[in-house]
């Protein structure tokens, strides 16, 4: 069962959070997803039907462990994304705005 927690910290601090939660993330794509994948390659090449068909096993933790680092990766670009937007916001764009653009450039043709 997976829980969604979340923490408060100063601002200032969301690079260096993000940092870490990177190299948290890397960390588990370099050493521990080829381990997996290792093992999916091992079993498969298994020439007992036993050990074969843990291959089926294996696939389905690889894969739960790819979804994982997916999530992980979708959180930290959400948190950054957030942190963008803080510090450097877009201009508000109204409709008025267009309606204006749109007239002047109607004078301006007419």
């Amino acid at each position: 069962m997976k829980v969604k927690i979340s923490k408060t910290i100063d601002i200032g601090q969301i690079p260096t959070e993000t940092r870490r939660m990177l190299d948290q993330a890397k960390n588990r794509l370099v050493y521990g997803l080829p381990e997996s994948m290792n093992q999916v390659a091992f079993y498969s090449l298994s020439s007992r039907g036993e050990d074969f068909f843990q291959t089926i096993a294996k696939i389905d933790l690889f894969r739960q462990e790819l979804s994982t680092l997916d999530e992980s990766m979708q959180e930290i670009q959400n948190i950054l994304v957030g942190y963008k937007q803080v510090l450097m916001p877009e201009p508000e764009h109204s409709e008025e705005t267009e309606e204006d653009y749109e007239h002047t450039s109607q004078n301006e043709e007419g």
